[in-house]
């Protein structure tokens, strides 16, 4: 059981109910953004950028939660959102590249039956279904690939700065949440002429502009999180430290 490269002979038989997975959302308090993304998500999430726990580079997130595995979107096993990031919409499936069909499936999902839903291949073949899925992901590994590197950009030119969140519950503790990151607009405002049109050809000013803009959102994660908790916040504060 787990992750397993979806082959015919071990998969022929099942299909796969209404996605996404509100399970799934539920465990993850961020998701990793394509480049194509970042307008969609700004619209519902704060996005911030966090450092990869292998690369140390930076990836362009949709924050869903204050803690590791809260996510305050999924409320009575629904999402509360308009619009939700692929990195969500795909599971319960990964690309794979040494698999037949180039991807793998997490065999534990709740979504996977044998009387009902998408079939995944017929006579031993992948459904249309099942072709649209690889070729999604495939476009969204590029996608996220993008964003990636307007992240590399953005904090080349010393834009990206740490976020400095401190939530106070009504005891009065404070819980300072470290390891986000976001776009400093001192610092967006201080570009030369020259900085600004560069970061403006490469498309990584707009995507600056859009993750500055979205930091208000942080207010809805707070009002998600004071509906859902036993404990509401007192107080959230937060600013980008330049």
């Amino acid at each position: 059981m787990g992750i397993t490269p979806l082959t015919a002979s071990r998969h022929g038989n099942i299909r796969i109910g209404a996605r996404p997975d509100p399970v799934y959302g539920a465990r993850h308090n961020h998701a990793v953004l394509g480049a194509s993304e970042i307008m969609y998500a700004s619209a519902d999430f704060p996005l911030l950028l966090m450092k990869d726990g292998e690369t140390g580079a930076f990836n362009i997130v949709a924050l869903f939660g204050f803690a590791p595995g809260q996510n305050r979107y999924v409320i009575n096993g629904r999402w509360q959102a308009t619009w939700l990031p692929g990195a969500m919409l795909r599971y319960p499936f990964y690309r794979d590249e040494n698999a037949p069909h180039g991807l793998a499936i997490d065999e534990e999902c709740g979504l996977l039956h044998t009387a009902q839903g998408e079939a995944l291949f017929t006579d031993g073949q992948p459904t249309r279904f099942t072709t649209h899925i690889a070729q999604t992901i495939v476009a969204l590994v590029d996608d996220i690939a993008a964003a990636q590197t307007l992240a590399r950009i953005l904090a080349a030119s010393a834009l990206v700065r740490p976020l400095e969140l401190i939530l106070t519950d009504a005891s009065g503790h404070e819980n300072q949440i470290d390891g986000l990151y976001g776009i400093s607009q001192q610092a967006l405002d201080e570009l030369s002429d020259s900085a600004v049109l560069s970061l403006h050809r490469s498309g990584a000013l707009r995507a600056a502009n859009v993750i500055a803009a979205s930091l208000g959102q942080l207010e809805r994660v707070r009002q998600l999180h004071d509906h859902a908790s036993p404990q509401p916040l007192a107080r959230m504060a937060y600013a980008i430290i330049d």
